[in-house]
């Protein structure tokens, strides 16, 4: 029972090294010259959230039940649906971000571009 606990403290060890080390590599390689590093932290960090979501969706759920049962239709159509759900989940964020944290206020928050970029991101 304690060999348990102490594999499970390790995945979580794990997990919480593998994000930190992708999210530190993302800020490295999406940074911009034009944005302050705090701006880019916490924008990657948005992206990292809603990517982290939909990689725990896949593996806990997607994939035992659908992939590896030969439902593949649905499998893509989970797999699919979780990213345009995550990306429109993302849309609000980055509206709250923009206005509330970096005090930015738009007259004109383009929605779909919002949801296109963050679609891709997640995506790939």
């Amino acid at each position: 029972m304690i060999e348990t606990a102490q594999l499970k403290v390790n995945k979580t060890i794990y997990h919480l090294g593998f994000w930190s080390l992708a999210y530190f590599f993302w800020i490295y390689i999406f940074r911009n010259n034009a944005l302050v590093i705090t701006h880019t932290i916490t924008i990657q960090f948005c992206y990292l959230v809603f990517i982290a979501a939909n990689y725990y969706f896949n593996t806990l759920y997607a994939i035992p039940a659908l992939l590896n049962r030969k439902k593949y239709p649905q499998f893509v159509g989970a797999f699919l649906g979780t990213i345009v759900i995550t990306a429109w989940l993302r849309v609000p964020v980055s509206y709250f971000v923009r206005k509330y944290l970096f005090g930015i206020h738009d007259l004109h928050f383009d929605i779909l571009t919002v949801f296109y970029e963050s679609f891709i991101n997640i995506f790939f």
